[in-house]
């Protein structure tokens, strides 16, 4: 009996360590929430509309919203072309991302750091609902939407949108771009990145981005001084496919 009795406590005390290990990572949302796992890290960074406003004033490009049910690949439309000098802030940065209206846009409660070095933290959460939408308009260099969507269906079946945590450096010099992952978290599960070819997966979606939006040229990008220093081109007016 006493033997029986060990086995069920053993067994009970493997499954709720799994059960808080897990919600530590952030994957169960009941135990995720009550730990806070589920919340992107805070980085500081506060915003508000006036900060998405103050980013669209400056960026130039005219944004008009469409309800059209377009293919996602589809899912924004460029034309024209106007030259940009400008710098944003991480707040501007952080509130444009937040605050727009793109039908596939994967994240939200975002928050963007440049720090003194020029490196650059971001973290968020992932909508997974929205992810496949958004790689397919994006794309994922080696990996295609039918392999995304295999590795989603499992994290899909928790029903939660993990945080996600990515440190890097980055800059871009006529339209080639130069980066450097330093950390990629999902939950607080660190990926593996020299397995998962980081570098290169969201280089080649950079460059795939690029690419589509006409009117785009990037003859300088770089983060310093607390700000993201751009200048070049953009397209005159930018079509978003909206809920």
């Amino acid at each position: 009996m006493k033997i029986i009795k060990l086995f069920f406590l053993l067994l009970f005390l493997g499954v709720l360590g799994s059960v808080l290990y897990l919600g530590y990572l952030g994957f169960i949302p009941v135990v995720s929430n009550f730990m806070g796992a589920n919340k992107p890290k805070d980085l500081g960074i506060k915003y508000s509309q006036e900060n998405y406003d103050s980013y669209v004033q400056k960026a130039l490009t005219k944004i008009t919203l469409a309800n059209t049910g377009a293919d996602p690949a589809d899912s924004v439309r460029y034309s024209g072309q106007i030259s940009l000098k400008e710098s944003f802030s991480p707040e501007d940065i952080s509130a444009r991302l937040n605050y727009s209206n793109w039908k596939y846009m994967p994240v939200s409660n975002t928050q963007l750091r440049i720090n003194s070095d020029g490196s650059v933290e971001f973290s968020a959460n992932v909508l997974m609902d929205r992810l496949p939408g958004f790689i397919a308009y994006a794309g994922l260099g080696k990996y295609s939407l039918e392999d995304v969507n295999k590795g989603l269906k499992y994290i899909n079946l928790l029903k939660i949108n993990p945080p996600l945590y990515i440190k890097f450096k980055a800059g871009v010099a006529d339209n080639n771009i130069n980066l450097n992952v330093q950390t990629i978290q999902v939950g607080r599960f660190t990926l593996p990145l020299e397995k998962l070819g980081a570098n290169e997966v969201l280089t080649q979606s950079a460059e795939n981005v690029f690419s589509k939006t006409t009117g785009f040229y990037a003859k300088s990008v770089s983060f310093s001084d607390g700000k993201m220093k751009f200048e070049g081109s953009v397209p005159e007016k930018m079509e978003v496919e909206t809920n």
